[in-house]
């Protein structure tokens, strides 16, 4: 019994390492918990300022690169008026490379958009180049003394007009329906400055869908 006795310390010992009294939960609002609390809404913070701030990068980005895209890449335009029927009709509206401009890609028989009035909407087809001679005999074009061919043009107009010099930064511009465009036959070679860009194609509408030839 006295070994016994003598032993019992060290076992209540033992067990007590082995088996350690629950730690109770800390109680809310002492300074530990204030100061993680605190740690926490700083991180949410944080994270909301890194949201932000990425968002908006990506805004500014993509704004930029819509601005670059549409001034010097591409843009639509409304075709007005009846002056190149019956290839582009009124209403329609016309994908615009402005790339063309850009680079000074300028070449005869190509369909370009021109500014007028501070709109863009003034369709007519590129018939002469600077250093070109235009002239127009009974309704047939010529072009350094050789008649044009065009067949894109389905309602001439019979009517004789003297040559013109189509000056440097100049073009010489028609529409198709010769009986009613106003172009260059009334006012002369048009500076470059006007041009928007080439039609490349008919976008609506969708029925209508179709790239110019």
């Amino acid at each position: 019994m006295a070994t016994i006795k003598r032993l019992l310390p060290g076992l209540t010992s033992i067990a007590r390492q082995a088996h350690p009294a629950p730690v109770s939960p800390p109680v809310p609002g002492l300074p530990a918990q204030r100061a993680q609390a605190r740690a926490y809404e700083r991180e949410i913070r944080r994270e909301e300022r890194a949201y932000w701030s990425s968002w908006l990068k990506d805004l500014l980005v993509a704004g930029l690169c819509a601005a670059v895209f549409y001034l010097f890449i591409f843009q639509l335009a409304h075709i007005k008026g009846p002056s190149m029927l019956p290839g582009y009709v009124d209403g329609e509206i016309a994908g615009v490379s402005k790339m063309h401009k850009s680079l000074s890609i300028y070449s005869r028989g190509d369909v370009w958009v021109f500014r007028t009035g501070g709109t863009a909407g003034l369709i007519k087809r590129v018939i002469g180049l600077p250093g070109d001679i235009v002239e127009i005999k009974a309704g047939v074009v010529f072009v350094n003394g050789f008649p044009l061919e065009e067949g894109y043009v389905t309602l001439p107009k019979d009517e004789t007009l003297p040559p013109v010099t189509v000056g440097k930064d100049t073009l010489y511009i028609l529409g198709d329906n010769r009986s009613v465009s106003r172009d260059s036959r009334a006012v002369g070679p048009v500076p470059v400055s006007m041009c928007v860009g080439k039609v490349i194609f008919i976008m609506w509408p969708a029925s209508a869908f179709r790239i110019p030839v």
